[in-house]
């Protein structure tokens, strides 16, 4: 009977010391598995619209887009404070007050959506169906509706996973507040024409997902902050796209301003540092 129940004592213990060794390799196991899916899908995602045709339509339709339009050159700010800089950077702010308004306007007249708007000579829906199951901390959203003065995309947003939000400003209020706020998923789809997600290609970086994580850690510090066209170095306020910009920079040393001046949403999409992933209009 004791040799019995020694041998029963014997197997518990082992089983339960395997349990406990086991248990925390395997927690740590899924976890990469969770994000090694993740991100094999997004490199899935990435290779189908290049091997679509979608990236040769969109690069195509951009082209076109700027050859027919005079679009700002904000490479060529360079002194925020010069008289100079501040005439041109009047000029991007009456254009998005005066999109802002056209959609506050719409939005009065009990429709979430601005369909009717038409900056352009192609007639926007207003909305488009993004899929975000690709979407990573620290991956850039950028939207495109109508004629912008600044560039074929018109706002960014930088995406939280923990909240399935993005982070991102607003100069004047849209019904998500101004300057540094939240955004969701559902804003990017029933406001704009088309949407695009890019990325930085990092899956050869062993911490990938701590370093996302400091980077939109960063980000969120910043809500709140006022909105202002300020400098990379200024950081007490802040413009759409200049979040991921300084974000991606000072935790993975990658400028996503290849051009100078200030970083607009098209220089997000641009960059050699980014790569498309998401698109739909």
């Amino acid at each position: 009977m004791f040799r019995k129940n020694y041998s029963i004592i014997v197997i518990l213990s082992l089983s339960l010391l395997l349990v406990l060794t086991v248990a925390p390799a395997a927690i740590a196991t899924e976890d990469i598995c969770k994000s090694k899916s993740k991100l094999d899908l997004k490199i899935e995602k990435t290779k189908e619209l290049e091997s679509s045709g979608i990236n040769k339509m969109l690069d195509k339709k951009i082209q076109k887009y700027y050859q027919e339009n005079n679009v700002i050159d904000a490479s060529k700010l360079t002194d925020l404070n010069s008289p100079e800089d501040k005439k041109i950077i009047k000029q991007i702010e009456n254009d998005m007050d005066k999109f802002n308004s056209r959609l506050n306007k719409e939005k009065t007249n009990e429709d979430s959506s601005i369909g009717t708007l038409s900056l352009g000579d192609e007639s926007p829906t207003g909305t488009n169906s993004i899929s975000y199951t690709a979407f990573e901390d620290g991956d850039m959203i950028v939207v495109h509706d109508g004629i912008c003065a600044y560039g074929y995309y018109r706002h960014a947003g930088t995406y939280d996973e923990d909240n399935g939000k993005f982070v991102s400003a607003q100069k004047s209020e849209q019904g998500n507040g101004t300057g540094v706020i939240w955004e969701d998923k559902d804003w990017y789809r029933n406001n704009y024409d088309e949407a695009a997600g890019y990325w930085v290609p990092d899956y050869d970086n062993e911490i990938r997902n701590e370093i996302r994580n400091f980077i939109i850690d960063y980000l969120k510090e910043q809500l709140g902050d006022n909105y202002a066209f300020t400098s990379f170095y200024n950081r007490d306020s802040w413009y759409c796209s200049k979040l991921p910009w300084v974000g991606w920079k000072e935790y993975y040393s990658v400028d996503l301003n290849g051009t100078g001046g200030l970083c607009l949403p098209d220089d997000l999409a641009f960059s050699n540092e980014t790569s498309r992933f998401a698109y739909s209009d």
